[in-house]
């Protein structure tokens, strides 16, 4: 009975190491990574697409004007564009970049303020309507 047994252990033992043995040879199932989304390129824009818009200030101007450009919807309220906000540059101006989209579109406004207080508001203007446009915007402060 105990040599059946010891045969039994060794058959087991044998069978156990054989399926490891065969394991280690065979080539593991790599499963595939799941498909990604083909990336769609944004287009490029150059300052060559785009035009320019430029606040021009005259009269009293004072250290620490802040200028807001602003936006009107369909039922006449006012709206700040996002990113279009900041201090004035060097020569009492203010210019930004306006994307092709956004060529021709309107009505906008300038704002032009000292500590939250509004000390001038531009005309209502539309912006450059052709790339390489420059909309000239002059806002005097008194």
């Amino acid at each position: 009975m105990k040599a059946r047994f010891h045969f039994l252990l060794y058959t087991l033992l044998l069978g156990f190491l054989l399926v490891q043995v065969f394991q280690m040879n065979t080539t593991p199932v790599v499963n595939a990574l799941p498909p990604r989304p083909t990336a769609v390129p944004s287009p490029v824009h150059t300052k060559l697409d785009g035009g320019f818009l430029e606040l021009q200030i005259e009269g009293s101007v004072v250290a620490g004007i802040w200028t807001v450009v602003q936006w009107q919807d369909a039922l006449g309220d006012w709206h700040e564009v996002t990113g279009w906000q900041g201090t004035l540059d060097e020569g009492y101006t203010k210019t930004w970049w306006v994307g092709p989209e956004d060529l021709g579109t309107g009505p906008f406004r300038w704002e032009i303020q000292l500590d939250e207080a509004v000390l001038a508001t531009s005309e209502e203007f539309s912006l450059p309507a052709q790339p390489g446009e420059r909309q000239l915007v002059t806002v005097l402060i008194d």
